[in-house]
């Protein structure tokens, strides 16, 4: 048999390391043997000890442990592991284990087995009653065979390790080709004449995120969302963001003036023009999601939603969060969020930890969640910084080294690593950072807190399953309102109808 003995998985959410141990099919396998090809990693992957009121060690990772065929050799595994683990902390902490101590933990894990061992028996065995016909039927009956009768497998039954290798097809076998000449032919068929019944349809999409600082602007917006040099402009869908469009103070949150959302409202329709139709909005203290359409284009959308979620002070104030805006084109899911994450330099988890509540947390009807579709597009102000001294900065940016600046990005750095914003991708930036500048100025921050230059104003991407590119991505300095700069996206999504 093929046993994978564990995966060793890394404290953060990356997996740093698989271990796998090869066990012969006559079932018998030394544990001692596994144990002593893990040693290394017990020690690596330390545990967690305190000593005289300081961290002598720490956890760097978890053992998994999963069997193809035996809860009960899964068991033991497990109660060796966790008495490896047990010694060495109690190493570091300058003690011995008693036998009491030892007869008791094996006293639990030996009732542990028993536990897990009627667990498993027991759901198998109900979900076969309750599934006796047709196809789900007889799919549960084989279940039973290999499952529920391996489950109590002794180390010397061959014959259901044999069944175990049939199942997981690790038995030789003759390779079969089926041949269907006439579903062949007709597939060919309708490849060669795809253009008579089908077309391609290009859906342009514009993104916009920026903090307006708590400005009502009476001034030309144009050039954010028509920016020169943008080839595509003939946007299907304009889709803006705007954060701080009220003062983040209580007593604005609390009372927040109706008329700021109905100025920004009328202010972005004037810009692109009556051929768009708002189709929704959505606030949330000062963050505003638009999502205006092409006239055209409203007979293909449907099923619109909104939701938001709370991330300032531990999700009851709503100075900070995201709110999204859903709906259906054509078969397509389509999600839009816009967020303002926690500030500050050195606030990395945070902002982490507000990605991870915006994004497990909004929720749309029937339950949707952000994994139920198909196209999600989030911007905002991310309140990334760059890990860098603004002696050190400055420089870089005047001398337009922004590849430099780039690998100190907070923001790149946690992507890279898989942790915020995993799966989404970002366009190559090829603009200075958005912020912080004097109002009115292209000047970076000149007050006595002297903030870095960063870029923080973000768009981010994801499609499953869809043909979509990204066109542009860019900044607009010469809008200088605000402490921040506007930022646009421009997306392009392809699609065949019949």
């Amino acid at each position: 048999m093929y046993y994978d003995a564990l995966k060793l998985i890394d404290y953060y959410p990356n997996v740093i390391q698989y271990m796998k141990v090869d066990v012969s099919k006559t079932g018998n396998y030394d544990l001692n043997n596994v144990i002593t090809s893990l040693s290394d990693a017990f020690r690596n992957q330390m545990v967690f000890g305190v000593s005289g009121g300081s961290v002598r060690c720490r956890q760097l990772g978890t053992f998994l442990i999963n069997s193809l065929n035996s809860m009960e050799r899964m068991n033991d595994i497990a109660k060796r592991i966790g008495e490896e683990m047990i010694d060495i902390f109690h190493e570091y902490l300058g003690f011995e284990v008693d036998m009491e101590f030892w007869s008791r933990h094996a006293t639990l894990w030996k009732a542990n087995g028993l536990t897990l061992n009627k667990m498993v028996e027991r759901y198998i065995t109900k979900k076969i009653k309750n599934k006796a016909g047709g196809f789900v039927g007889k799919m549960a009956e084989h279940s039973k065979k290999y499952v529920v009768n391996a489950s109590s497998t002794t180390n010397n039954d061959i014959n259901k390790q044999d069944r175990f290798d049939r199942l997981l097809g690790r038995t030789e076998c003759t390779e079969v080709k089926l041949i269907d000449p006439i579903h062949d032919f007709i597939r060919n068929e309708l490849d060669h004449r795809r253009n008579e019944f089908t077309s391609l349809q290009e859906l342009l999409i514009y993104c916009g995120t920026f903090n307006v600082n708590a400005e009502l602007y009476e001034g030309d917006l144009s050039e954010w969302i028509f920016p020169k040099g943008v080839e595509h402009s003939d946007y299907d869908m304009v889709i803006i963001g705007l954060e701080e469009v009220v003062e983040l103070t209580a007593s604005k949150l609390i009372n927040i003036d109706p008329s700021i959302k109905l100025f920004w409202e009328d202010k972005i329709q004037k810009e692109i023009g009556d051929d768009y139709l708002l189709i929704k909005n959505e606030q949330l203290g000062g963050i505003l999601s638009l999502v205006y359409v092409k006239t055209n284009q409203i007979d293909n959308i449907k099923n619109i939603e909104s939701c938001y979620k709370k991330t300032g002070m531990k999700g009851m104030s709503a100075n900070k969060g995201g709110v999204a805006i859903s709906f259906t084109y054509c078969e397509n899911k389509f999600l839009f969020i816009v967020s303002h994450l926690a500030a500050g330099l050195n606030n990395v988890i945070e902002r982490h930890t507000n990605y991870k509540t915006i994004a497990q947390g909004l929720r749309f009807r029937q339950n949707k969640r952000m994994r139920d579709f198909n196209l999600i597009i989030w911007m905002g102000d991310f309140n990334f910084r760059i890990d860098l001294p603004n002696e050190v900065v400055k420089p870089l940016i005047e001398a337009g080294d922004l590849k430099t600046l780039f690998t100190k990005d907070q923001l790149n750095n946690q992507m890279s690593k898989g942790e915020s914003f995993p799966y989404f991708n970002e366009m190559e930036i090829n603009f200075k950072p958005t912020y912080k500048y004097d109002k009115g100025t292209n000047e970076f921050d000149t007050s006595e807190k002297q903030r870095i230059p960063a870029w923080t104003d973000r768009i981010v991407s994801w499609a499953r399953g869809l043909n979509m590119e990204q066109l542009n991505y860019g900044a607009i300095h010469d809008i200088c309102f605000s402490d921040h700069k506007p930022v646009y996206g421009v997306f392009k999504y392809q699609k065949h109808h019949q």
